[in-house]
């Protein structure tokens, strides 16, 4: 017997037992309803729209949660390339500067010639010679001390020049994760330039090929300024979003 039959037994009963009729039963029916049934069934209703609504809150917040934490990776991840990008700017500006100042024609150099035993030696000093290069300039004869301070210090500019080029190159290499690949070409392009152009350099100053060395200044800039203004300009539109 299903549940309609049963309550149908039941107000067999009821109706037998009171002696009414149907017609007074299905009133008493409705009454009991109006009385009952409409707040049971507004229960039933509000419990589920409750429950269901919990749920659905619920979701709601942990889809929230889940789009606050990809804003916060995403604002750091920008954050970083920025501290990346404007660093690898100033690397490369600072390799560029090193490499033309080394690299180019026209270079002038302090007559050391002029100069006595003691006044050498403190000019030496200053400039960070070692005792063995001191010493090989003040051993050669006074008419060619220039070209024997000249030698040393240029071993001396190109370690420093090759650590600065090194140093934008092994930072690209480092941060290529947030470096977008364009850039970090473009800097990689012109590291490698540098790097080929000191190497030639370095040959032809240990050669005493002085055309060699000027062919090194076109060999790091072969297309003048167009490659670091390149790189500034991909970074400029980078912080642009473009």
């Amino acid at each position: 017997m299903n549940i309609i039959d049963t309550i149908a037994a039941y107000w067999q009963v009821i109706i037998t037992t009171l002696g009414i009729s149907w017609a007074s039963a299905l009133g008493i029916a409705y009454l009991w309803f109006k009385k009952w049934g409409e707040t049971w069934i507004e229960t039933k209703i509000k419990s589920k729209f409750d429950t269901e609504g919990e749920k659905l809150k619920h979701e709601l917040n942990k889809e929230l949660e889940a789009h606050k934490v990809q804003l916060s990776m995403t604002a750091k991840q920008r954050e970083k390339e920025f501290d990346v990008l404007s660093e690898i700017w100033s690397k490369a500006k600072d390799a560029e500067g090193a490499v033309r100042d080394l690299l180019h024609p026209l270079q002038t150099y302090v007559d050391v010639s002029k100069y006595s035993d003691v006044v050498l030696e403190e000019f030496l000093i200053k400039e960070d010679f070692n005792e063995d290069d001191r010493g090989f300039v003040h051993a050669a004869p006074r008419n060619k001390r220039n070209e024997a301070y000249q030698e040393k210090l240029g071993s001396y500019r190109i370690r420093e020049v090759q650590k600065s080029v090194s140093a934008c190159h092994n930072y690209a290499i480092k941060n290529i994760p947030f470096i977008p690949k364009n850039i970090s070409n473009k800097v990689l392009q012109i590291t490698r330039h540098y790097n080929g152009a000191l190497l030639s350099f370095n040959f032809g100053k240990q050669a005493k090929d002085y055309k060699m060395q000027r062919a090194a200044f076109n060999e790091a800039f072969p297309n003048g300024d167009k490659e670091v203004n390149e790189l500034g300009d991909l970074i400029q539109k980078r912080f642009q979003g473009k």
